[in-house]
């Protein structure tokens, strides 16, 4: 056994990863230009990027630690910036210890697997059968390491507190960084899928965090709080499909959501003018009718492109029914608007295509690597579905109440509950130097 070693998943992260990071580099040339920490930045930009390849490409239990630690560290260090920079100094300090019990999770939990296999190197844990009780809690003190470390509840505040940092540390952070936390679930997946409470857990956990960052990204008041609130719910989502065994379909997440949130936070101000356009929000009988046919289509076209059932009989049918659901809102988005009936009928066929095809890719990509373990469908499965759509639905009838007592004291308690740390925030820049 080596110290490395790289399979397709392996090479698939990789590659998100060095993408994301050539590109916020070369925005960080001209951006950062000026700083006085110019090359410090730099400098710690490219260890964090080495340090995460390493991580994923890692064989050996210390060296998969060490380097995750170090990336922790880099990051750290790229938050605070500067030390005289005391808003940034405290959220990195706040952050630090977050990071801290994650990785104390993770070495312990990697001690437990050493002490269990009396082996050193991942590939051989992970043909590990008949898990013991000592395994299991190895696996639960893992999966909490991977919780915090991709900021879900009650875990998130750490990344909510963040927003000091430069606009190039935010991109890589969001973008790279917080997908640590899926992919040490990927890793260790065939170890997950032999123990079906473990995924139920990371699938409440993922369940609540992406309701709630759901809510909190429709009430921040500024683009940063925004993007970082949505993070937090598509990482979510995420451990939500890691959950249900849907392993690649959360891979397909963290490649597209990494290079989506990566622009978005390099193109803040045209994100933030974005927010201003104004669309009628009315809702007709055929524009809801026409969106529903629409979204059927498209989801039809995601069925057909990733070859799998429309109607699948297992965990599957949460994929299915989140397409249907973004589908129908695409196009009926587009008729709100008032756009052409063509573009929003060609919209959820376009979406539920591309979407399928790469599921598809992702799967076939890793057949060998045995990673697409649905699971049966249960009663906490389809009672948190019927929540999810019964969600959907009300959030189209929630403008009509909204200058109601019980919305006003509700719409308050999610906005302190998606507040900052109090001492990560700039109350003003007076002190700031380049």
């Amino acid at each position: 056994m080596t110290l490395l070693y790289m399979d397709k998943l392996s090479l698939l992260v990789t590659f998100l990863v060095a993408f994301i990071t050539l590109n916020v580099g070369k925005f960080s040339l001209s951006y950062m230009k000026g700083d006085r920490a110019y090359g410090g930045h730099l400098l710690r930009l490219g260890l964090l990027s080495a340090s995460l390849i390493l991580m994923i490409n890692a064989n050996h239990l210390v060296l998969f630690w060490g380097s995750w630690a170090a990336a922790n560290l880099f990051i750290t260090q790229l938050i605070i910036h500067k030390k005289e920079w005391k808003a940034a100094h405290k959220a990195g300090q706040f952050i630090g210890k977050y990071f801290i019990l994650s990785m104390t999770c993770m070495g312990a939990a990697l001690m437990i697997f050493y002490y269990e296999t009396q082996s050193l190197h991942i590939q051989e844990i992970l043909n590990q059968k008949n898990l013991s009780p000592l395994f299991i809690t190895g696996l639960s003190l893992l999966g909490l390491s991977g919780l915090v470390q991709s900021a879900n509840w009650p875990f998130h505040k750490w990344l909510i507190s963040s927003l000091n940092a430069p606009i190039p540390v935010s991109a890589v952070m969001h973008a790279g960084l917080i997908n640590g936390g899926g992919l040490i679930l990927m890793r260790f997946s065939p170890l997950y899928v032999q123990e079906p409470s473990l995924l139920h857990g990371l699938f409440i956990v993922g369940t609540i965090t992406a309701i709630i960052g759901s809510f909190w990204k429709l009430i921040q008041t500024n683009i940063k709080g925004t993007l970082a609130c949505s993070t937090v719910a598509q990482m979510g989502f995420m451990i939500m499909q890691c959950g249900l065994g849907l392993f690649p379909a959360a891979l397909t997440h963290i490649l597209w959501h990494g290079m989506f949130k990566a622009y978005l936070f390099l193109a803040t101000g045209g994100s933030a003018q974005s927010q201003t356009i104004k669309q009628d929000k009315t809702l007709t009988p055929s524009n809801v009718i026409a969106s529903i046919l629409f979204g059927l289509v498209g989801t039809y076209c995601f069925s057909l492109a990733s070859k799998s059932p429309l109607v699948p009989y297992d965990t599957s049918l949460f994929i299915t029914v989140l397409v249907l659901i973004t589908t129908i809102q695409s196009s009926l988005t587009l008729l709100q608007k008032k756009k052409h009936m063509l573009m929003a009928a060609l919209a959820p066929t376009v979406i539920g295509s591309v979407y399928g095809f790469n599921m598809y890719l992702i799967e076939h990509f890793l057949s060998a690597f045995n990673f697409m373990e649905a699971q049966k469908l249960t009663n906490l499965h389809m009672g948190i579905l019927i929540i999810f759509v019964a969600l959907w639905v009300s959030g189209f009838f929630l403008p009509r109440h909204a200058k109601t007592k019980t919305f006003k004291k509700l719409y308050v308690a999610l906005l302190n509950s998606s507040q900052p740390h109090p001492s990560s925030i700039t109350s003003h820049h007076n002190k700031y130097s380049v």
